[in-house]
């Protein structure tokens, strides 16, 4: 799933969408307790029969758990199959997305494991929508091809929001004509979504059975207990562990041949390889394509020979995510109480030079300097 096929299923949660329907929400209000969690609110409720204002709550909530960037808030984990025989877990949830939330049996059932399994300690709303989207057939150009036929695109998604007392702050009281402190009493579900789920995922103008998206609003603490549940797979490294492993690798292999070159060959070759993947933005490097970037980004042949042992004393059996080991977007140089940010596209204007046995970092001025809002080149 890329980063446009996910903003097409978000763009379909709002009012009136003739190409987007939910069917049903299931939601429970959980309190953790021992010796045994309480869920004093439970309902599988039809969309019709959520007010207005209610539906446009869900629908902001909804919206949120397909928030952020693949790679990092948004994760994709592929089923594991042995073959000739069927997922459990792949199964479990596409028998669920099959009932359209009707078979309380298994909202239950998976409620009951998310519950058992989240590691959440604080009252909490667990939410299921059984979602469907009338996909446009698009031609070559990627125009709607008019009295075309959509193709639905039915899906579960999933949320996990907070549940705490609400505070207002200060209102006015027109009793005593007075701005008073209301009294928190009432529970609140905050908007804000800790974990979600999207199965089936949405590629190709289609669904992909064979994928999960898990949404975190914590991407450097993911939800392995929720993972587990939902895939049987364990969570895969956090984005900065990605970035922390791949800044290893670099450090260690090039040693004195670090410098500020390589870091932006390492940057533009990335960059490159990202524009090369359109289809998706959280593709992995294996550990061949691995050493033919470092080789080609300009380490030399003689430090290179160690790669396979720094490879898997820094990385180990993982494959890191080419949007997680650099950032592409710009060239951000960091010392003591002073950082310069440069966009990717003209990194090039920056180097280091030694002057009079001092290390300096120069960068080219050619059409403009302002320092604090003052133009210095007139």
């Amino acid at each position: 799933m890329n980063n446009e096929e996910l903003k097409e299923i978000r763009r379909q949660y709002k009012k009136k969408n003739k190409n987007f329907n939910i069917y049903r929400v299931a939601y429970s209000y959980v309190i953790p307790a021992i010796p045994e969690t309480q869920i004093p609110s439970f309902e599988i409720k039809d969309w019709e029969d959520f007010r207005e204002a209610e539906q446009e709550i869900f629908l902001s909530i909804f919206k949120k758990a397909l928030s952020g960037k693949i790679g990092k808030n948004l994760m994709e984990y592929e089923f594991e199959r042995e073959a000739g025989q069927e997922n459990g877990y792949q199964k479990k949830l596409y028998t669920l997305n099959k009932s359209l939330l009707k078979d309380e049996e298994l909202v239950t059932k998976l409620r009951d494991e998310i519950i058992a399994n989240d590691g959440f300690n604080q009252k909490h709303l667990i939410t299921i929508a059984s979602c469907e989207y009338l996909v446009p057939v698009l031609d070559k150009n990627g125009e709607v091809i008019p009295d075309s036929a959509p193709m639905p695109f039915q899906f579960l998604l999933g949320c996990i929001n907070e549940v705490d007392l609400t505070d207002i702050g200060l209102f006015y009281n027109p009793d005593t004509a007075n701005m008073e402190k209301k009294i928190d009493e009432d529970m609140h579900v905050l908007p804000k979504v800790l974990d979600g789920f999207m199965f089936p995922v949405f590629a190709d103008r289609g669904a992909d059975i064979s994928r999960l998206l898990y949404f975190t609003a914590k991407p450097k603490e993911p939800n392995d207990g929720l993972i587990e549940v939902l895939c049987g797979r364990e969570a895969e490294l956090p984005y900065d562990r990605e970035q922390q492993n791949f800044a290893g690798l670099i450090s260690d292999l090039a040693q004195d041949e670090l410098s500020l070159q390589l870091i932006q060959n390492l940057q533009e070759n990335v960059r490159e390889m990202i524009s090369e993947n359109p289809d998706s933005e959280a593709f992995s490097l294996s550990k061949n394509e691995m050493e033919n970037l470092l080789s080609n980004s300009g380490i030399s042949e003689q430090k290179m020979d160690r790669f396979s042992a720094v490879y898997d004393n820094q990385v180990g059996k993982e494959e890191l995510k080419a949007v997680n080991m650099i950032d592409t977007s710009k060239l951000a140089v960091k010392m003591n109480g002073i950082t310069v940010n440069v966009k990717g596209d003209v990194s090039d204007k920056v180097k280091t030079q030694v002057v009079d046995g001092k290390r300096y970092l120069m960068i080219e001025v050619d059409e403009g300097l302002i320092v604090n809002g003052i133009d210095m080149i007139k």
